[in-house]
């Protein structure tokens, strides 16, 4: 398992069988080095490991900035969208938005409101996919927080 010979400053990941975390296995190495997890409240302690989209090297396919940074909003639920202007937005986001504020839509503030209610209550819960429902929460803070904003 793994490379005998990686280390990380005076620790060599497998003389020191680094595998766990608060009692959670970490995989270290079992999908190569470098050996890159996220953590949020859906993956807990345990963690997920990276999967790689090209045939890249890990840390050439991350060393693209536009690539790292989908990831960490692909994983974490973060959104870099404006959802007044669209700057920064992805496509989804944007047809997400269009549902609630598009061309010829009643807008409807308590409707808005229970359907961000309604993520945050599958986060709590665990379900579906967690940085999917956080980004469709943190979507529709940002539209109720500009609901009278007359550019949206």
């Amino acid at each position: 398992m793994g490379d005998p010979h990686v280390s990380f400053g005076d620790v060599n990941w497998m003389e020191e069988r680094f595998n766990e975390a608060f009692g959670q296995d970490q995989g270290a190495g079992r999908h190569g080095w470098p050996m890159i997890r996220y953590f949020n409240k859906a993956t807990g302690y345990g963690g997920k490991h990276y999967k790689q989209k090209t045939n890249q090297e890990v840390d050439a396919e991350l060393g693209d900035e536009q690539r790292m940074r989908d990831y960490v909003q692909e994983k974490s639920g973060t959104s870099l969208c404006n959802v007044v202007w669209g700057n920064e937005c992805s496509e989804m986001e944007l047809k997400y938005i269009g549902k609630f504020v598009g061309h010829n839509i009643q807008r409807d503030r308590n409707s808005m409101q229970r359907e961000k209610e309604r993520w945050e209550g599958e986060l709590q819960k665990g379900q579906g996919i967690f940085a999917q429902n956080k980004q469709r929460a943190v979507i529709l803070g940002r539209l109720l927080d500009n609901f009278d904003n007359p550019e949206l």
